[in-house]
């Protein structure tokens, strides 16, 4: 199946099955070709579930009942108060990390490791928290609770999320990437007093 689509231009971080084409300016039109055989021979290859949401947050609260998540102040920075401490001392900081999976054909019975990593630039990662879990239903919720920071330096750090099955030894690469931009706080201004 081709889909025609209006519109001119180059085209980046399309979605996942699309074939994408950079294209001049004289081009009227663009022709995208879904790639559904070797998506779902990959998904096969992989056998793992899918992420549906990745996210960090103070807290999540579950409603009464129907179990929905909601996501209390989603985070995309921390200011760090006062001066630079030493790497031994933490910084009491409580935040979540919201995961959601979708469960795929190949998942039943398969117990699997979800790691969320905390690391500036390629360094080794600050904080880390590996949760093992099994799809028994076609979503599964994971929340991982961090009580405390190391001491950080200011910088943008990466979250991310990385899933193998249970007695792997590797790690797959990140399936997901979320930007965190550490940062301190503004130094308060003194003010003379002027008589």
């Amino acid at each position: 199946m081709k889909v025609r689509i209006g519109i001119v231009g180059q085209f980046q971080n399309l979605p996942a099955g699309i074939h994408g084409i950079s294209l001049s300016a004289q081009v009227s039109s663009i022709i995208f070709q879904p790639l559904t055989a070797p998506f779902k021979k990959l998904r096969r290859e992989i056998e793992m579930p899918r992420v549906l949401i990745f996210a960090p947050c103070d807290r999540v609260i579950f409603g009464i009942g129907d179990q929905s998540a909601s996501l209390i102040m989603i985070l995309h920075g921390l200011q760090l108060q006062g001066e630079a401490t030493p790497a031994i001392v933490p910084i009491l900081y409580r935040f979540s990390v919201f995961v959601q999976w979708y469960k795929s054909a190949d998942d039943e019975g398969k117990i699997f490791e979800q790691k969320v990593s905390l690391a500036l630039g390629d360094t080794n990662p600050v904080l880390e928290n590996v949760t093992s879990f099994q799809m028994t239903t076609n979503l599964h919720r994971i929340v991982a609770n961090f009580q405390k920071l190391p001491a950080l330096t200011p910088g943008e750090y990466n979250l991310t999320l990385s899933i193998r099955m249970q007695g792997e030894a590797e790690w797959s690469q990140p399936i997901a990437s979320y930007p965190v931009n550490i940062m301190e706080a503004p130094k308060p201004q003194i003010q003379p007093l002027v008589q």
